[in-house]
């Protein structure tokens, strides 16, 4: 009796398991993986959301910004190339490997998506080395890109970029992590140092010849420009 016992329910555990196995394969063809497998999957007003990262951003003399390293570089402008290619599945494991995060944002007000790459946060919520924000639109209208080099200190400088961002389609939006003087003097400015994580993402996606225009927003104060 056991014996009968144990081929009745190796006959049918058999069964179920490739009946299984045909409904896993039928809901894979139907319903493929997503690509965004791993990535952070976010909505959004694009806008706030710059907001909410340059508020994140070091501030002036903090000496809180960590130069990067030659490999750091390097690996960053890797990173950038595979995500402005598409391949988002190599830039989520180069970002993990950097500390970043590759993030699909909905803008909730156009429903266009971006994706991005964000400083990933320590335990209090706040980054740790200062090296910016990075989000292209692979479905782009205007091939260019709006940089925000000083969000800390071109006053409105992130809004502008964010905004302009948004209405022309363009193709990226890039804006520094941290003041320009956050080590003191020109420490952390990233519209004039050319060994920065931001300088290396514009590097990958201006082109090989440089031919995607690069629209940097500044500020100036009125009072030192008569």
């Amino acid at each position: 009796q056991r014996t009968e016992e144990k081929s009745w329910l190796r006959k049918n555990l058999t069964g179920h398991y490739w009946v299984f196995r045909i409904i896993l394969l039928s809901l894979l063809i139907v319903f493929p993986p997503s690509l965004t497998f791993g990535i952070t999957i976010e909505s959004g007003d694009f806008v706030d959301e710059i907001e909410r990262l340059k508020d994140l951003s070091f501030n002036n003399n903090t000496n809180l910004y960590v130069a990067p390293t030659i490999s750091d570089l390097s690996d960053f402008f890797a990173l950038a190339t595979s995500l402005s290619s598409g391949n988002l599945i190599t830039a989520e494991t180069q970002a993990n490997a950097l500390d970043y995060e590759l993030v699909q944002f909905t803008d909730t007000v156009t429903n266009d998506v971006f994706h991005g790459l964000r400083e990933q946060l320590d335990q209090n919520s706040q980054q740790t080395r200062g090296w910016g924000s990075f989000f292209i639109n692979l479905s782009y209208a205007a091939n260019a890109l709006i940089e925000m080099p000083h969000p800390r200190f071109d006053t409105n400088s992130w809004d502008i970029g964010a905004k302009i961002f948004r209405q022309s389609k363009a193709r990226a939006a890039l804006m520094a992590g941290a003041h320009r003087n956050t080590n003191g003097q020109g420490t952390a400015d990233v519209a004039h140092l050319s060994n920065s994580v931001f300088h290396e993402v514009h590097k990958a996606w201006n082109g090989i010849n440089a031919e995607i225009t690069a629209w940097q927003i500044h500020g100036f104060n009125g009072a030192n420009h008569p």
